[in-house]
């Protein structure tokens, strides 16, 4: 099993219905929110740290990332079982597209579009490459899209500590993400711009706009 160490802010690509709502509505731009979020932080009992100091900005985004579970690559669909993926923002677009196309196509829909807004965190850990795990490359020889053998190896690297696992992407070749199983490993999260992605039912390909 191989380690490398990784240092950076990549992106995570969210739904922005799951930007705080209030304070989403009376920003005009990501400055003032975080400005609103700020003062909101300092009244908030629900974001109070045992000392009398405010959580860390974001901290609800970063919660709800590992609380509500989805069913993904290295963690199952289990409360608490969650991880926070992360790329380069290209990647994360492809890979957010990826899925985003699949829904389309198999609900048959003709007019689909999604906001999503773009956070980063900062990194500075050691990370499992998933490559150097032989169980690994087999399953994704066999099928990239089956997480049996992944979502295994997530839960087990989950229960020893580690923070989480780099892996090259699967739906951007030559590209590289990560998966950070623990809540503790996601740090400085910022919130930054906004997309819109859309489909387009001729062309079967997912537009992507900045907002």
């Amino acid at each position: 099993m191989s380690i490398r160490h990784f240092t950076g802010r990549p992106s995570r690509l969210i739904p922005s219905c799951y930007d705080p709502p209030i304070l989403r509505e009376h920003a005009q731009t990501p400055e003032e929110y975080d400005a609103l979020l700020d003062l909101d932080n300092l009244t908030n009992g629900r974001v109070m740290a045992g000392k009398g100091e405010t959580s860390e900005p974001y901290q609800s985004v970063r919660q709800a990332c590992f609380h509500y579970a989805s069913n993904s690559r290295f963690n199952i669909p289990l409360e608490g079982h969650g991880a926070w993926y992360a790329a380069e923002l290209k990647t994360a677009q492809h890979e957010v597209g990826y899925h985003f196309a699949l829904r389309a196509i198999a609900e048959g829909l003709e007019e689909f579009s999604t906001d999503y807004t773009r956070y980063s965190s900062y990194v500075d850990d050691d990370l499992v490459e998933a490559e150097s795990l032989p169980e690994y490359v087999q399953a994704l020889q066999v099928d990239p899209n089956d997480y049996t053998v992944s979502q295994r190896l997530g839960e087990r690297l989950r229960e020893q500590g580690c923070a989480g696992i780099c892996y090259q992407s699967q739906r951007s070749a030559g590209d590289s993400c990560i998966a950070l199983l623990q809540e503790w490993a996601v740090t400085h999260i910022q919130r930054h711009e906004g997309y819109r992605f859309s489909w387009n039912p001729v062309t079967e390909e997912v537009e992507i706009r900045r907002k």
